[in-house]
């Protein structure tokens, strides 16, 4: 929770490199996520852009036996790392995240969550802005064909 409060208030102020800083302020360095998150940072800072440190966070971070256990111990070090990286970029630090076969269903969606977070609605590329806006009302038939922003306006 404290970590969620800090990495909330960085967010908010637009800066990736403040969220993770943040989020390196509130997990220690003796558990495995501090330990883990510390790491993925200094390789994919040396490797200087998030594609090119997928080698490096795949060697030094990731077990490739996948263990439900230490999930989140390897998923938020690496989005931490991808999207500091990255520079906040979606359409850099998403792609990357991906390629990390065994965090592939995790760490895309939080690596775009931190990312996207920073830098708003407007670092959102259009062509997925406007593929998604639409909802298709699967789970709630009701909204089928509505604008998903105007939705969220009306809530607001």
């Amino acid at each position: 929770l404290a970590m969620a409060a800090a990495v909330a208030e960085a967010v908010a102020s637009g800066s990736v490199a403040g969220a993770v800083e943040a989020a390196l302020a509130v997990l220690p360095e003796d558990t495995a996520i501090g330990h883990n998150a510390r790491l993925a940072l200094a390789v994919a800072r040396k490797a200087g852009d998030p594609f090119g440190a997928i080698p490096a966070l795949d060697g030094a971070l990731l077990d490739h036996v996948y263990s439900y256990g230490v999930g989140a111990a390897q998923t938020v070090p690496v989005a931490l790392a991808l999207a500091e990286v990255s520079g906040g970029e979606l359409g850099r630090a998403v792609p990357a995240a991906a390629c990390l076969a065994s965090l592939a269903d995790s760490a895309p969606a939080l690596t775009g969550a931190l990312a996207g977070a920073c830098g708003g609605y407007e670092a959102i590329p259009e062509g997925w802005t406007a593929s998604t806006r639409t909802l298709a009302g699967c789970c709630l038939p009701d909204l089928a064909g509505r604008d998903l922003i105007q939705l969220l306006e009306d809530i607001a």
